[in-house]
């Protein structure tokens, strides 16, 4: 399959679907898919309630239309599944940190009134362990419903992540590969690379 560079260097397949990476797990092998992508993924779940807002994964490889045609499936781990790659891009001064936010500089761009211009950050630890940390955006960062604060919180693969205003407060608190993380009104489901290569096998 043709890959295209993304602006920020990454390359991405075709679509962003969960049959385009299936394609490329055929056409690589396991080992060469695996150094390719060592990285977690976002897999889209559910859609916005309002259909203006719109996800921009800075590619020339899928549209407005094509995300929000994705997300009323509403039918995860199939192979029309939306995913986002949680890849580091060349857009921002931070060295390790995968940024969402309404900037255009992020790693992740999300455009709705309702996300921060930096609104979170994912990074892993020296343990090899994701975290999410909110950078005190206007309207919170989700973990399983719950709000995160500004400490790093373990996100693991089965995590929800989301992005909306509440009164509890949570720190510390793991998520894992099939938890759910949501930007503004958009819910994702997390997963780390090696969980995401498990899902493709069932399709090859």
């Amino acid at each position: 399959m043709a890959q295209k560079e993304n602006e920020g260097g990454s390359s991405l397949p075709n679509g962003l679907s969960v049959a385009s990476f299936t394609d490329e797990l055929r056409k690589w092998g396991v080992e060469a898919f695996s150094g390719r992508y060592n990285h977690p993924f976002l897999l889209l779940a559910e859609e916005p309630e309002n259909p203006a807002d719109c996800i921009n994964p800075r590619t020339d490889e899928v549209t407005n239309h094509e995300i929000r045609t994705a997300a009323k499936r509403k039918v995860l781990h199939s192979l029309d599944t939306l995913v986002i790659g949680l890849a580091k891009s060349d857009r921002n001064a931070f060295d390790s940190k995968v940024t969402v936010g309404r900037a255009k500089n992020n790693d992740v761009i999300i455009r709705s009134p309702e996300i921060s211009k930096l609104h979170a950050v994912f990074a892993q630890g020296d343990d090899g362990v994701w975290y999410v940390t909110d950078m005190g955006s206007a309207n919170g960062t989700l973990v399983n419903s719950l709000p995160v604060g500004e400490k790093p919180v373990e996100v693991k693969s089965g995590d929800k992540i989301g992005f909306s205003k509440e009164n509890n407060l949570v720190s510390g608190d793991p998520i894992k590969s099939g938890d759910r993380i949501s930007f503004c009104r958009y819910m994702f489901e997390f997963m780390d690379a090696e969980s995401f290569l498990g899902l493709l096998r069932k399709f090859v």
